[in-house]
């Protein structure tokens, strides 16, 4: 009787402690456009920056490109060995006054769902670097391809340096679950 109560409060989705809802209801709209402003603001000036470039942007695009087809999926690896390190701060002894608390429950929901938008930031950036690599090699000809060009690489940068930028923000996690061994 008691798993079928645990299991109807597990589908429950508006009061769920799972799922997509659950993570945005715990890092909102606020955390997101926080995060995203100095990565919008150093790919907006790189981006500037290409329109002096001898460079073609074809060229330009294509370095972003792959850049991020090497360096994100790496990212992915330490994001998920980061989230296993602080997982294993949180079930250990040492947290267990932290749980018991609104305060240390409301501080571990932030952190898993720090981390699985980090997790799926970075997924999304390798989906869409990958598939832009795949576009690009086509060479499809196009009347407005600088254009075009100009947009992928925004994208493309901005994608990447959020998923850096994301790291710097793992460290100060994993710091603070440290910090926790000392209550």
């Amino acid at each position: 009787m008691r798993f079928a109560l645990v299991f109807l409060k597990i589908m429950d989705k508006q009061n769920s402690l799972f799922g997509w809802q659950r993570v945005f209801k715990n890092y909102s709209f606020e955390d997101i456009l926080e995060d995203v402003t100095i990565p919008f603001t150093i790919s907006s000036f790189i981006c500037l920056c290409t329109l002096f470039s001898d460079e073609s942007m074809y060229h330009i695009t294509i370095s972003f490109i792959d850049l991020a087809v090497s360096i994100v999926p790496i990212m992915v690896t330490l994001i998920v060995a980061a989230y296993t390190i602080m997982l294993s701060f949180i079930m250990g002894e040492k947290t267990s006054v932290m749980k018991s608390t609104d305060e240390g429950k409301q501080l571990i929901q932030k952190l898993n769902s720090s981390f699985a938008v980090s997790l799926a930031i970075s997924i999304f950036t390798v989906i869409v670097s990958v598939v832009c690599k795949c576009i690009a090699l086509m060479n499809i000809p196009c009347l407005y391809a600088d254009i075009v060009n100009y947009f992928i690489s925004f994208i493309v940068c901005f994608l990447l340096l959020f998923c850096i930028y994301i790291l710097y923000g793992i460290v100060i996690d994993i710091f603070n679950s440290g910090q926790t061994a000392l209550l």
